[in-house]
């Protein structure tokens, strides 16, 4: 037999196991659904520009009768800001600092079918940026057993992409030059002369959700990702002896994460606990944890606050060493990064969110028109801790805060 919830258990038990885990919980009068936000990512820099994200999103989705599903989706990253020129612990970071803005697009459409107890669904994105062009398409299949206590996800996606570089011809890794700018790229007119390579990208992920009991939901899933093709970033340079050059990194990556999900429902003062663990290593030897703890409470019908704290921490990459260990005693093998993210280092942030719910009531509709809706405002603070006496971006390291997430979105079904 299903476990029966109270409305507001049922929403607190299930908060943070939405789409991005399979499971979905769908409102009875409330299918068809429009949902906008905007997130602005600030990262301060000590003597230049500060890096700045500004990222909004739309998505669409249309019940077409009991079974089907159509939807659709936008979103762009407005990019701007400066980076250090070269990852080399002798050079001025802020001399040397490169300025740089990009505009991402990105649209995506897919159709769900509900068939029993299964739901099949199918899905495509394009992206394309003035150095990068995107193709992917999802397949996924999500199956409830055990009288729907029980549900079981499983998904795959695939990823056609290519990325523009400097054209290097035929020069040995110690003889790459970075590429200096986008203008070039995909056939464009620029001063350089530049080259496509193709990156092909495999998604697997599986979860498994179980209702442990009328307040308590936990979920297992396992990620896994194959990565084929151009993985350097063609701009950043890394001092290597006494020559500056092209950042060179392995062309195969396999990836695979494990994590856990338990939301824990507190129905007598109308709250709720997410608890998220996960483990995460690649071939690349990058190994790393997180926890993420977040507490969600109510306070009347209608405002809902979440407060939310987390920790990561990863190793470095095989062949990720120091910039001065570059620079005095040259690379591992054939390989040499000044990329931040393949370093190591652990990060803490702590975030809050407010959400102003609407929901009808008899023959009153939310706003007037809706079954219900959402009003969200959401703020993250980060703070950024280096592993490794020269860290790639020190500029961007050196701040109490290390960055600022800001989001504020809405959503209203009918």
């Amino acid at each position: 037999m299903r476990l029966q919830l109270t409305w507001r258990a049922a929403v607190l038990a299930t908060l943070a196991l939405g789409a991005g885990a399979g499971l979905r919980m769908r409102a009875a009068l409330a299918d068809d659904r429009v949902e906008t936000k905007t997130t602005l990512m600030i990262e301060p820099g000590e003597g230049i520009e500060e890096l700045r994200i500004v990222h909004p999103q739309l998505d669409i989705g249309l019940d077409l009768g009991s079974s089907l599903e159509l939807s659709a989706g936008y979103e762009a990253d407005i990019v701007s800001g400066a980076t250090p020129r070269v990852y080399d612990v002798a050079l001025d970071a802020v001399s040397s600092a490169t300025k740089f803005s990009d505009i991402r697009h990105s649209g995506r459409g897919g159709f769900s079918y509900k068939t029993g107890d299964t739901t099949l669904s199918a899905g495509y994105t394009y992206g394309i940026e003035e150095d990068y062009r995107s193709h992917s398409m999802n397949f996924g299949m999500v199956t409830e057993l055990n009288g729907k206590n029980t549900t079981l996800g499983l998904r795959y996606g695939h990823n056609y992409d290519t990325v523009c570089d400097k054209d290097n011809a035929d020069r040995e890794p110690l003889e790459r030059r970075a590429l200096d700018e986008s203008t070039s790229c995909y056939g464009r007119s620029g001063p350089e002369a530049t080259v496509t390579h193709s990156i092909g990208i495999d998604h697997y992920q599986a979860t498994l959700t179980q209702n442990l009991s009328p307040v308590a939901v936990v979920q297992f899933g396992v990620d896994g990702q194959v990565i084929r093709g151009f993985q350097s970033n063609p701009y950043r340079r890394v001092r290597v002896y006494d020559l500056e050059v092209q950042e060179v990194t392995p062309e195969s990556r396999e990836r695979l994460s494990g994590f856990m999900r338990l939301n824990y429902a507190l129905p007598s003062v109308a709250s709720a606990i997410n608890l998220m663990a996960r483990f995460y290593a690649d071939s690349w030897a990058i190994e790393s944890g997180t926890l993420d703890l977040t507490y969600h409470q109510y306070l009347g019908r209608k405002l809902l606050v979440s407060l939310r704290g987390r920790i990561y921490q990863q190793d470095g990459a095989v062949f990720f060493r120091d910039a001065e260990d570059y620079a005095r005693g040259g690379p591992v093998g054939g390989y040499w990064t000044g990329d931040r993210e393949l370093s190591p280092f652990r990060d803490f942030m702590v975030g809050a969110k407010i959400s102003l719910l609407s929901t009808s009531e008899g023959d009153s509709k939310a706003w007037g028109l809706f079954d219900d809706a959402e009003l969200t405002a959401k703020g993250d603070l980060l703070f950024y801790d280096a592993l490794t006496p020269n860290p790639p971006n020190p500029n961007r390291n050196s701040s109490l805060i290390d960055a600022i997430i800001i989001q504020a979105g809405a959503r209203v079904r009918w």
